[in-house]
């Protein structure tokens, strides 16, 4: 992925959840740039064009100074509980962070390999 937006969603794919009792693990992994000092980026997930509520957000925040620009490899993960068994549609999004009215020069995946992994997960369901 290489995509220089500051608000978009970037990707959207499906997935197929077996069991309405697990939770589905999201995790991020590439490249993302953050520049302008004093501003903040936010990568994300949504389930079903919603973010995960329970236990919360599934997201990356960036805020950016004078000192840390540059690409950088990170990733980020998060489980999301309640979501119902069948086809899921998962968003990945890029976007501002809440209390700012704009967003840096955001960059997702410059010149590298980036990936999803979505996993279905049994977690603490007791017997």
């Amino acid at each position: 992925m290489n995509n220089g937006a500051d608000i978009a969603k970037l990707l959207s794919f499906q997935f197929r959840k077996k069991r309405s009792r697990t939770a589905l693990k999201l995790t991020w992994s590439g490249n993302l740039y953050s520049r302008t000092a004093g501003r903040c980026a936010r990568w994300y997930f949504t389930l079903n064009g919603r973010e995960c509520s329970t236990p919360g957000k599934v997201e990356m925040i960036i805020y950016s100074n004078p000192t840390n620009h540059g690409y950088v490899q990170h990733s980020f993960t998060g489980a999301c509980h309640g979501i119902a068994a069948g086809k899921v549609s998962i968003g990945f999004h890029v976007g501002k962070c809440v209390g700012y009215s704009s967003t840096q020069n955001a960059y997702t995946g410059w010149n590298s390999r980036s990936q999803i992994f979505v996993e279905e997960l049994m977690i603490g369901l007791g017997n």
